[in-house]
């Protein structure tokens, strides 16, 4: 039996695999691996490659977006089918943090586990060895925390609540540090907020199941208790009111 974790981005797939009980081989690349108890190795999912188990086994296989990895180490095609060791060091600690966090994954919310997704990704990099230069190394980082921020916005975007400070709380970042994360897409973070918000708006309105509700209860839904506020940040964002774009089917007036 093999226990899974998913880090949620990109298509082509690496499988980091740690072996916890029996044996597997792994053969890609011309190369083969066999794996027992402890021992830990990465292949490609995605292209051919042949795993063959012993009769009675058991597995943690992390699955990663392959360019992640790529950013993080140098010559990962190269490290297929490569036999890392985890009696002692970083390769001790990933085993560990791997054990726990698979042990732990029914009592995690999704927003934690992205978290926990970061600190294995990053174990596993430097299991791997060969990091990249920091400065490609700490680019990746940003960009999977601010992805960890967008996932947790999302999940508590109906807030009327939601604020800096419970966001900061929650992901354990201070909003200072978010908000030069969100510069480099020419936003801040409580105007993601409102984006995120508008748009959600914007297509209730344009949705023909939501008739029914009033767009003051619209609003409200997405957390929006100023309908002053309301109707000009969505003017401002969409060129027309909000029961404007309810008439027009979600079409601006230029369509």
């Amino acid at each position: 039996m093999s226990c899974g974790l998913t880090v949620p981005t990109g298509l082509r797939k690496a499988d980091p695999v740690l072996m916890l009980e029996g044996s597997q081989s792994v053969e890609q690349d011309g190369k083969i691996v066999t794996l027992r108890p402890g021992d830990f190795a990465i292949y490609d999912a995605t292209r051919p490659h042949h795993l063959e188990f012993g009769q009675s086994w058991r597995e943690i296989v992390v699955s990663i977006p392959r360019a992640t990895l790529n950013q993080l180490v140098v010559g990962m095609e190269h490290r297929t089918a490569y036999p890392l060791p985890t009696a002692q060091g970083v390769g001790s600690v990933l085993r560990g943090f791997l054990e726990q966090m698979t042990s732990q994954i029914h009592h995690v919310s999704a927003d934690k586990m992205l978290q926990l997704s970061d600190t294995a990704i990053s174990l596993i990099a430097m299991t791997l060895g060969n990091l990249q230069r920091n400065d490609v190394a700490q680019s990746r980082t940003k960009e999977l925390t601010l992805t960890r921020v967008k996932c947790h916005l999302l999940e508590h975007l109906r807030d009327p609540e939601l604020s800096p400070f419970m966001i900061e709380q929650a992901v354990g970042i201070s909003s200072r540090y978010i908000n030069k994360l969100f510069e480099a897409e020419n936003t801040s973070l409580m105007r993601y907020v409102w984006n995120l918000r508008l748009e959600r708006c914007a297509a209730d309105l344009a949705n023909p199941q939501c008739l029914a509700l009033r767009v003051s209860d619209i609003a409200m839904r997405w957390g929006l208790n100023d309908m002053s506020h309301f109707s000009r940040a969505f003017r401002e964002r969409l060129s027309m009111s909000p029961r404007a774009w309810r008439e027009n089917d979600g079409e601006s007036a230029g369509d």
